[in-house]
Order: C-alpha cells, then structure tokens, then sequence
C-alpha cells in the first residue's frame, strides 16, 4: 500500500473543487489536516468580486484561525503604471482594510492576481468533522467560479 500523499489539491467551482478534495481524501484514506487553504483569482471582467466574496467568508468560519493574503495588480485609464498591492496578515485585521481597498480598486480598468485565506486551528483539522463540514457549506454557499483548495497533512514535510 502507498503512503498518502502530504499535500491534496483541487480545482473547479467552489462545490466541483470540494467534491474533488473529498473524493481525494476518501480515495487515500488521509487523516487529521494541519491547514486547508482556499485561493482564488480575478479574471477579466470580475473586478474584485472573488476576494469580496472569499473575504465575507472568513466571519462564517470563527472556530477557525484565518490569515488572509492579497497579491494584485490594479492599472487605472489615463494613469502610467499601476498599483501593486501585497499584504499578508490575520483576517481580522485585513478584512476590513481590504474592504476599504476594494472600494479604491472597484474603478481599476484592468485587475490581476489572487487572494489566499488560509485555515488552521489549534488542534489539527479532522475532515469528518461539523468544523470541516461548516467550512464545505460556507465554500459552497458562497458560488465562487472558480477556485483552487490545498489540504495539507498534519505530517506534511
């Protein structure tokens, strides 16, 4: 028998990619996770909508430590070059500060890049559990497009 793979990875809608991250668990028999981490990215067209939709995420999820990280790219019509936006930080603190910022970026003409959230807790993550389950019906509920799910083990090197 193989040993399980430290790292599962799934890509899709919110409800494709977390059938996907289930069937991986089942399908490699994994236990308890250290962290799951959710990224998503703007598309043409989208605006901010995908890092307000994951941000209004984070308040449905308070049994869970959250960090929030931002890496964007805004150009604006009639102004040379572009604000380049990274932050990294407790979601606590950067949910509101993001808001505020998206508020700025709502009149960007083109905007790039990603938002990761990721989750922990004190004790390690168990994929049967209502903590787990909660996280799959806030991620579904939410209706995101597109998004990429990594579960790392609790023994991941």
């Amino acid at each position: 028998m193989s040993a399980a793979p430290r790292r599962l990875e799934a890509h899709g809608s919110a409800g494709a990619a977390l059938a996907k991250l289930g069937d991986q668990i089942a399908d490699c028999g994994a236990g308890a996770l250290a962290s799951i981490r959710v990224e998503v990215s703007a598309e043409v067209g989208q605006g901010t909508q995908p890092f307000r939709v994951l941000g209004h995420c984070v308040a449905q999820l308070a049994r869970f430590k959250s960090h929030l990280k931002l890496d964007a790219v805004a150009e604006f019509d009639g102004v040379a070059g572009g604000a380049e936006l990274r932050f990294n930080g407790e979601a606590s603190v950067c949910v509101p500060l993001f808001e505020n910022l998206y508020a700025a970026l709502d009149d960007a003409s083109d905007l790039s890049g990603s938002l990761t959230l990721t989750l922990t807790q004190a004790a390690a993550i168990d994929p049967g559990s209502a903590d787990f389950n909660q996280f799959r019906q806030v991620l579904k509920r939410c209706g995101l497009s597109h998004i990429t799910i990594t579960a790392a083990f609790v023994d991941a090197r």
